[in-house]
């Protein structure tokens, strides 16, 4: 009879000291300290027959047991979505909008969304608090970052925190919804690009020049042949001339450039937003944005997965040389493999961190296909400690065909018929950049 009148006692102790172990484990001091005050309550009563205890232990384990419910379907019925500005400029400011909706038919209190966002978007505030939302109530958070860097990323899952009133409890639910934030690089022209003359844009050989009528300045007045834009003819002057007179406008030439970016991984130097391939790609997108604003083309190649890819776009087509430009990491390839089969009459622009023979051989590649080679050289030295060769050395790496610094590969690509130009990792002053080109030239 002994054993049978104690069993409910040891029945409880066992189960109190699972919750025990339950608790500590969660390591939550709220919690530990709401369980651990109703069992000693309940050996405090227990000695003293105190039936007082017994129920303030016994109401303090209930508020535990109703925060803990009323946690439990703080997210039943949530449902979530988002949206963010996508694209934008490096440096402007990102929306991401999240649009949270109670479809349950009891109220939600005290709900948290977190947005987190990857390290290169940086968040005023990734944590936005929801004091309450009544069934088929909607709520929208706003999360504004800065996008520090270019590139294309991909939002984590949207959190939502639902907790009780005491926030003893917390429940943890994400959800995926898929979205692409795409950042665009900064159109950066150095200074220097100004010596280069009508070479970037392509206004001498490598152009293509579309025949007189088709142009927008005016040339001058012609009597009218068979064919002519009926369109062109100046009324005025043909009755005063009684005869049919045509104007004729300047012939529209176009730049047509093949921008050659060397996002290999092995030559670049940094990872973050102040690396040579951000320089690089920046450099590639001020080229692009003047050519295309000159009514030109351009035709963007890179490599993607260890093969090189084109883009090509026309007058009005930036956005998806940009979008193109915002996608490209660092890769493997050969430098040469840029270089497409067909580029007669046109201007190759090779933007690389290089300063090995490679970039010699792909500006003589480039020429002897038909084009015009130019290459912007990004001086290593100004994002590293090396120090550019001089004297015997420079020649001794010029004629070995060795890595040297920037400025003796500019030298050789002079002797090979290119035009180079150093660019450091805030552009080069027009003062400098005059006398790197008239080293080159003399």
């Amino acid at each position: 009879m002994g054993l049978y009148s104690i069993w409910p006692s040891l029945i409880a102790l066992v189960v109190l000291a699972a919750l025990l172990v339950f608790v500590l484990r969660i390591r939550n001091p709220k919690i530990t300290t709401l369980v651990v005050a109703p069992i000693f309550l309940y050996l405090v009563s227990a000695i003293l027959g105190s039936a007082q205890l017994y129920f303030m232990g016994t109401m303090l384990l209930g508020i535990c047991v109703v925060a803990f419910l009323f946690a439990h379907f703080s997210l039943r019925g949530i449902l979530v979505e988002r949206t963010a500005t996508t694209p934008v400029a490096r440096g402007d400011q990102v929306e991401v909008r999240v649009e949270v909706t109670n479809r349950d038919r009891l109220p939600k209190l005290f709900l948290r969304v977190r947005c987190r966002l990857p390290e290169w978007l940086r968040a005023e505030q990734e944590t936005v608090a929801i004091a309450g939302l009544w069934p088929g109530q909607r709520s929208v958070v706003r999360v504004y970052a800065r996008a520090l860097k270019r590139g294309r990323y991909a939002l984590p899952p949207v959190e939502v925190v639902g907790a009780d009133p005491l926030d003893l409890f917390q429940r943890l639910a994400r959800f995926r919804a898929p979205q692409e934030v795409v950042v665009h690089p900064t159109p950066d022209v150095a200074p220097s690009l100004e010596l280069l003359g009508d070479d970037l844009l392509g206004t001498v050989a490598p152009r293509r020049v579309m025949r007189p009528g088709h142009g927008l300045d005016f040339h001058g007045l012609r009597e009218y042949r068979p064919g002519d834009d009926v369109r062109a003819i100046d009324w005025k002057a043909t009755a005063r001339l009684s005869r049919l007179i045509t104007i004729e406008f300047e012939p529209t030439q176009v730049g047509d450039l093949v921008i050659l970016l060397d996002n290999r991984e092995k030559p670049q130097i940094g990872t973050g937003p102040d690396s040579t391939l951000e320089r690089a790609i920046s450099l590639a997108a001020g080229a692009a944005a003047a050519v295309l604003e000159g009514r030109g083309s351009v035709h963007l190649r890179a490599f993607r997965e260890g093969a090189a890819f084109t883009v090509s776009a026309a007058a009005g087509d930036l956005r998806v040389l940009m979008d193109a430009l915002a996608g490209v990491e660092p890769e493997k390839g050969d430098l040469e493999a840029l270089v497409p089969e067909d580029v007669r009459g046109r201007t190759v622009l090779l933007v690389t961190p290089s300063a090995g023979p490679e970039v010699v051989a792909t500006a003589r590649q480039a020429a002897a296909g038909g084009g015009r080679a130019v290459a912007l050289l990004l001086d290593r030295a100004a994002w590293t400690e090396e120090r550019p060769a001089s004297g015997i050395r420079r020649y001794i790496q010029r004629d070995a065909g060795a890595d040297g610094d920037a400025e003796t590969v500019a030298a050789m690509l002079h002797d090979a018929g290119a035009r180079a130009l150093v660019v450091g990792r805030d552009g080069l002053s027009r003062e400098r950049a005059i006398r790197v080109w008239e080293e080159m030239a003399s």
